[in-house]
């Protein structure tokens, strides 16, 4: 009996030399894959970080725009208020103040 078991343990020793080299060859292979792919993500993580950054600067950017025309919106008001004004006192559509009502105002 024991000199079967090594016989038989002979004939399998090169299958499973072979097997552990396959399983070594697609470990390996899959190391590689595993690799490429880390880099693969950290490059494209890498392009979404700097195009956020760039959206957040642009949002930035653009916020100070609407705050600059938001002013000018609020100086040309007041410009037209006083051109309105102007309006209907020449068109006569707005009595003038009163001279007597200021006299005795002061």
């Amino acid at each position: 009996r024991g000199g079967g078991t090594s016989r038989a343990r002979r004939a399998a020793a090169p299958k499973q030399r072979q097997q552990r080299a396959t399983h070594a060859r697609e470990m390996e292979a899959e190391g590689g894959r595993n690799l490429q792919f880390e880099e693969d993500r950290a490059f494209l993580l890498s392009q979404i970080n700097d195009g956020l950054a760039d959206a957040v600067g642009n949002l930035a950017s653009l916020n100070r725009n609407i705050e600059t025309l938001n002013s000018i919106g609020r100086e040309i008001e007041q410009i037209s208020s006083v051109w309105l004004k102007f309006y209907d006192r020449v068109a006569g559509t707005t009595p003038a103040p009163d001279d007597d009502a200021m006299q005795d105002d002061q």
